[in-house]
C-alpha cells in the first residue's frame, strides 16, 4: 500500500505579548489515505506525529516540531522569540501530500 496526505495551513495569526515573545495561532487540517496497488485511495485513521513549523524573516526557523495529530482538524498554539512570517504543517514536505503548495501560510497580525 501507498500512503498519501492531503495536509494543509488553513490559517495563521500572531499577537505580541507583554515579554517581547509573539504566540502564534495556527490551523491546519491533515487526512490520510491509502492507496492499494491499483490506485483505489481509502481515507483511514490519523494518529501520527507530524511537523509543525514557524519562520521568520528570511526563513529563518523559529520553530520546529513535531506534534501528534489525532483528528483532521486541529488549532495549535506557539510561542516564539521573534516576529512570525509563515507557519504550517509539513513545511518541508516530508510526507507524500496530494498538494505540496498549501501547507504554508502567511501569519497575519491579530
Amino acid at each position: 500500500t501507498i500512503t498519501l496526505w492531503e495536509n494543509k495551513a488553513e490559517s495563521a495569526t500572531y499577537e505580541e505579548m507583554e515579554n517581547e515573545k509573539y504566540k502564534v495561532n495556527l490551523a491546519v487540517s491533515t487526512h490520510k489515505f491509502r492507496a492499494d496497488s491499483i490506485g483505489n485511495q481509502t481515507e483511514i485513521a490519523i494518529e501520527d506525529y507530524i511537523e509543525i513549523g514557524v519562520f521568520g524573516e528570511n526563513e529563518e526557523e523559529l520553530y520546529m516540531k513535531k506534534h501528534k495529530l489525532i483528528q483532521n482538524e486541529t488549532n495549535i498554539e506557539i510561542i516564539v522569540d521573534k516576529k512570525p512570517i509563515r507557519a504550517g504543517i509539513d513545511p518541508y514536505v516530508v510526507l507524500i501530500d496530494r498538494d505540496r503548495d498549501n501547507n504554508l501560510v502567511e501569519v497575519k497580525k491579530k
